[in-house]
């Protein structure tokens, strides 16, 4: 009764229609009975559902790209998003490994001031550097 009550409420007549097959409310003589107009509508009605899905579908792909920086005319799988993961990943514990041995380097404060000296501190011009008068 869930399932029913679910789908009366998402207006979804496909489920609606698998439910009550599933229940056997529609028998095979039930079908052949139902007028052309009927079917017709359920057919429009179920094309409809089928075009929000996809654009659902859609809108769900657009943000998964947008979220991991994937172009949008790029074609994706779920294999070759699994290989960037793995990539990505392996990116990410080489460079924790490095932030590790920094780190350790760096209790001792002798390897710090040495590390400091080396840095280079570049000057970012200010606003003012580029203003004609």
């Amino acid at each position: 009764m869930q399932r029913v009550n679910e789908a009366y409420q998402k207006n979804n007549l496909l489920q609606l229609l698998e439910l009550q097959l599933e229940l056997e409310h529609i028998d095979q003589h039930a079908l052949s009975s139902m007028s052309e107009e009927r079917l017709k509508h359920y057919n429009s009605i179920l094309r409809q559902q089928v075009r929000e899905l996809d654009q659902e579908i859609l809108n769900v792909e657009s943000s998964f790209r947008y979220a991991y920086g994937i172009d949008p005319f790029e074609s994706i799988s779920p294999d070759g998003v699994l290989q960037n993961l793995a990539v990505d990943l392996k990116e990410i514990r080489l460079n924790n490994r490095t932030l590790e041995q920094d780190l350790a380097a760096f209790e001792d404060v002798r390897n710090l001031k040495l590390w400091l000296k080396r840095c280079k501190v570049v000057p970012t011009p200010s606003d003012f550097d580029f203003m004609p008068f």
